[in-house]
């Protein structure tokens, strides 16, 4: 780049060049594997393209997409790896693409991660049901009730009492299918609690 000042009698000797290169916008991110942490979350890692276009990256843009390959309508943004992208379906699948920002703009986006599926929550169909007589000393037993999707899952088990049928509290030490009723239960409310888990949620 050369100057020259410009007046009505003309213009100047040119100045002596600079050399500038503009500004790009960034590659394209290296994408790396994405996880799902829940059933409407998952964890997308990547690593930083090798050109910036000249200038700082501000933020990475992560996109899921559905298995046919159209946008999820789902993005999430963050400055650094990884990006927990959050708003996704239960039970679906998914693959991310990454593209990063600078003051350019966003630059193209990276390669699609393999194919995640987030998982698919529990579902109880027939709660569950206590039998036996309410009465001090008397044992009484919970069944679980009806569930599916509960491949994997762990089921714990609570017993809890309440004074007024609203605010419940544990029992202590009342985690099995079967609970034989003290004084302490004289009176009050009594339900079982069954809850399915996964290692994720």
């Amino acid at each position: 780049i050369t100057l020259k000042a410009v007046n009505s009698a003309g213009d100047s000797t040119a100045s002596s060049s600079v050399s500038v290169t503009p500004v790009t916008t960034p590659g394209s991110p290296t994408i790396g594997t994405a996880t799902a942490l829940s059933t409407t979350s998952a964890e997308v890692a990547f690593t930083a393209p090798v050109s910036d276009g000249g200038s700082a990256i501000t933020s990475y843009t992560v996109t899921a997409y559905l298995s046919g390959g159209s946008a999820a309508g789902v993005t999430a943004a963050g400055s650094t790896s990884p990006i927990t992208i959050t708003g996704l379906s239960p039970g679906t699948q998914y693959t991310f693409k990454v593209a990063a920002s600078n003051v350019a703009g966003a630059g193209s986006q990276s390669s699609a991660t393999t194919s995640v599926t987030t998982p698919t929550p529990p579902t109880n169909s027939i709660p569950p049901k206590i039998t036996g007589t309410y009465s001090v000393g008397s044992t009484l037993t919970g069944s679980d009730g009806t569930w599916s999707n509960i491949s994997g899952t762990t089921t714990s088990r609570q017993w809890q009492s309440s004074s007024d049928g609203t605010s419940w509290s544990d029992i202590s030490g009342a985690t099995n299918s079967t609970y034989t009723l003290t004084s302490a239960e004289a009176g009050k409310f009594l339900r079982f609690k069954v809850t399915q888990s996964t290692s994720i949620g």
